[in-house]
């Protein structure tokens, strides 16, 4: 009977420390800047409408996480750097009537630290679907909710994307761009 009260005891308790648990974006708190090159000047943009859902099992002891699941999706037309004309000329080399999303979808945990985690999915810019990898750090808060944030370098010309040109042409886009990302995901339980 002692040991299995102690079996019992110990299968509880790896479930209380390693619970399965989805979690959704808190798109207020979370922040996704978008940074480029110009023949002028830097340049970034805001996104300001995004939703996403983690699926993840957290070690509340060691404050680690094991990601099982991601989706991270942002409305293009959302993209904004406080300059109508730039913002025109993003959703239309995004192709935004046509390809309104951008998409990444988890596919694989491939590093995981105490504090880094690194994840190989599949993100879609204008239709255009590409296997990419990420990393970034992470941060378990008391109230058990999860940050990940980081930076990805893109070409645009990979998604099929011509660098936006403006004034007749003299201003010219470079074709990388920085997705500098601060997310953070709550609980649904």
């Amino acid at each position: 009977m002692k040991i299995l009260f102690i079996i019992l005891f110990g299968v509880l308790t790896s479930l209380s420390i390693k619970s399965q648990s989805v979690y959704t974006l808190d798109y207020e708190l979370s922040k996704i800047l978008v940074k480029g090159t110009s023949s002028l000047h830097d340049w970034e943009s805001n996104v300001e409408k995004m939703e996403g859902d983690l699926l993840t099992k957290i070690d509340t002891q060691n404050k680690s996480i094991g990601i099982e699941d991601l989706t991270l999706v942002v409305d293009v037309e959302s993209i904004k750097s406080g300059k109508g004309i730039m913002d025109s000329k993003t959703y239309s080399a995004l192709d935004a009537k046509k390809h309104p999303k951008i998409i990444f979808r988890f596919s694989e945990l491939a590093e995981l630290t105490q504090d880094s985690v690194y994840i190989n999915g599949f993100l879609t810019i204008a239709g255009k679907e590409l296997e990419v990898d990420i990393a970034g750090s992470y941060q378990i808060f008391e109230d058990l909710s999860i940050k990940i944030n980081g930076v990805k370098k893109l070409l645009m010309t990979d998604y099929d994307i011509k660098p936006p040109k403006a004034m007749l042409g003299t201003l010219k886009t470079g074709d990388e761009v920085e997705i500098v990302f601060d997310v953070i995901f709550k609980t649904n339980q």
